[in-house]
C-alpha cells in the first residue's frame, strides 16, 4: 500500500496545508527573481514547472473549492501562455544542438546565429520577450497566484474522500491515455500522456511531502520521472519536425535536401525515445494497477 487510505479530515487538511505553504514559497522565489532581473532559460523553465505543479495540486482541491480552481486554473494558464514563445525558442535551439554533425544543422549554425553552448545565454531586459511590460504582467500574474493561495487559510475539509477520488481520476487518466503508446504517430496523445503523468507524479509528490505515505513513493516517481522525460523529448523533436515541414525560421534557410535530411534524423529521434518511453512504463504498470486499486 502506498498511501494511507482512507483519508482523515485531519489529513486532509495537512495535505491543504503542505500545498499552500509549498505554493507560497515556491512563488515568492520566483517573484524574487524576477525582481532581480534573473529571468533566463532557467527561470523559464522553473515558472512553467511550478504553474504546471500548482495546476495540479489545484485538481486534488477541486470538489472543495471550485471558485478557487476556477480563479487559479485560468490564472496559470496565462502565465504559461505567455512563456510558451519562448521556451519553444529554447527548445528548438537546445535540440539542434544535440544534431551538430548534420550539414543542415551546422549551415543553420553559421547562417541562423544559434549558438551551442554548455548553458544557454541569460535572457536580457533588451530581449523583445522580456520586454518591460511582459515583466509587468508575469509579475503581477505570480503576484495575484500568491493571493489565491493566501486565501486556503480558511479552507475546511468536508468529504476527505473526494481529495482521493481526484487523485483516483488522475491515475485512470494516465491509464487510459498510455494506451496511445500502440500508435506510434499519435503525437497529441503522447504529449496529453505526458501531462496526465507529471500531474499524478506532481500529485504524489505532495501526498509524500504531506507525510502521508505507508510506503516510500521514490521508486514510483523516479519511473513516472522517466516517462514524461522521454515522452518530453519525443515531443520536443516533434515541434521541430513540424517546424521543417512548415518551413518556419529557421528551417526556411534550408534546401529540399537538407531539410529532408533533418527531418529523417529526427523522425528516428523520435521513435527512439517514444521506444524508451514504453519500456518506463512497462517497468510502471504494476505499481499504477496497484495504486488504482488502492484509491478506489
Amino acid at each position: 500500500m502506498y498511501l494511507q487510505c482512507p483519508l482523515s479530515r485531519e489529513q486532509a487538511h495537512t495535505l491543504v496545508h503542505t500545498a499552500r505553504a509549498q505554493a507560497l514559497e515556491q512563488l515568492q522565489t520566483q517573484i524574487a527573481s524576477l525582481h532581480r532581473a534573473q529571468m533566463g532559460p532557467d527561470w523559464i523553465h522553473d515558472t512553467r514547472v511550478l504553474t504546471k505543479r500548482l495546476r495540479a495540486w489545484n485538481r486534488l482541491l477541486k470538489p472543495e473549492v471550485p471558485d478557487f480552481y476556477v480563479r487559479s486554473e485560468a490564472n496559470l494558464k496565462a502565465i504559461g501562455k505567455q512563456l510558451s514563445a519562448t521556451r519553444d525558442q529554447t527548445v528548438t535551439q537546445t535540440k539542434l544542438c544535440e544534431l551538430t554533425d548534420l550539414p543542415a544543422v551546422q549551415t543553420l549554425m553559421q547562417q541562423a546565429a544559434i549558438h551551442c553552448s554548455e548553458q544557454a545565454p541569460e535572457a536580457s531586459p533588451r530581449d523583445p520577450h522580456f520586454d518591460p511590460y511582459l515583466c509587468h504582467t508575469l509579475e503581477n500574474a505570480l503576484a495575484l497566484e500568491q493571493a489565491h493561495w493566501e486565501t486556503l487559510t480558511r479552507l475546511s475539509i468536508h468529504s476527505p474522500e473526494r481529495v482521493i477520488h481526484r487523485l483516483h481520476k488522475t491515475i485512470n487518466k494516465v491509464t487510459q491515455l498510455a494506451r496511445s503508446r500502440h500508435q506510434p504517430s499519435a503525437i497529441e496523445q503522447h504529449h496529453q500522456w505526458r501531462k496526465w503523468a507529471k500531474r499524478l507524479m506532481f500529485q504524489l509528490q505532495l501526498f509524500e511531502q504531506a507525510g502521508l505515505v505507508a510506503t516510500a513513493l521514490t521508486p514510483l516517481l523516479k519511473r513516472l520521472k522517466k516517462l514524461t522525460s522521454q515522452l518530453g523529448d519525443e515531443h520536443d523533436f516533434s515541434v521541430l519536425a513540424d517546424g521543417i515541414a512548415q518551413s518556419r525560421p529557421p528551417f526556411d534557410r534550408l534546401d529540399s535536401a537538407q531539410a529532408h535530411a533533418l527531418s529523417k534524423k529526427i523522425l528516428a529521434l523520435q521513435h527512439r525515445h517514444f521506444k524508451k518511453a514504453k519500456k518506463h512504463h512497462r517497468k510502471l504498470k504494476s505499481s499504477l494497477k496497484a495504486l488504482r486499486q488502492q484509491t478506489q
